[in-house]
């Protein structure tokens, strides 16, 4: 077994979230992560008191990883509309690799349901923070008409959450087909909502 001192938190995070997208959290135990690290159950502990505070942690660290791929993704783009299907092919890559994860977090009488609430909340948070600077960009370049910039970004995400709703309703693990379906269904409807937003006269 490995002393505390060489494993870091942030490892043993990683060894969780791998076994949580795999098997679900109710089928991973905090042995099973410690066995994969080479630790022993107590070692984790010191860290970790519960399956449910280190849960968290993976939900937190999905959520920082998803929001970073997203901001350096958009900072590519050179238009406010290439940079939205930018944002949703990121949102495809990390709900298909995350599904177990994100549909147990959808669960309300799932036992970490304390837990899920705020996950949905970090997401969002987040999302808006990125989309926020980019359509007030938008605006200031011309790009956009002048919109409300709050409504406009609580509009976009309701309408991309929803597609994710629908393969999530489904129940169990989707295929790769439900997977482009609902993603070909956020690329049109970003292409449509850019059209209500862009600025007419500009070509």
């Amino acid at each position: 077994m490995k002393p505390v001192g060489d494993i870091k938190r942030e490892q043993i995070v990683e060894a969780a979230i791998k076994r949580f997208a795999h098997f679900g959290i109710a089928k991973t135990t905090l042995t099973e992560i410690a066995r994969d690290l080479g630790i022993s159950k107590q070692t984790l502990a010191y860290y970790f008191s519960d399956k449910t505070q280190l849960f968290q942690s993976a939900l937190e660290r999905i959520a920082a990883d998803y929001i970073d791929a997203v901001r350096s993704s958009i900072s590519e783009a050179d238009t406010v509309a290439r940079a939205l299907q930018k944002m949703v092919k990121i949102k495809r890559l990390f709900f298909e690799r995350y599904f177990i994860i994100v549909s147990e977090t959808d669960v309300s009488d799932s036992a970490l349901s304390s837990a899920n609430p705020r996950f949905k909340e970090l997401i969002r948070e987040r999302e808006l923070a990125v989309l926020y600077p980019l359509f007030k960009k938008g605006v200031k370049s011309g790009e956009l008409r002048s919109i409300d910039v709050e409504k406009t970004s609580d509009l976009l995400l309701e309408a991309l959450y929803a597609f994710a709703r629908t393969v999530l309703l489904n129940g169990g693990l989707p295929d790769e087909a439900a997977f482009k379906e609902a993603y070909a269904n956020q690329k049109d409807l970003v292409s449509v909502f850019y059209e209500g937003i862009k600025n007419k006269s500009v070509n």
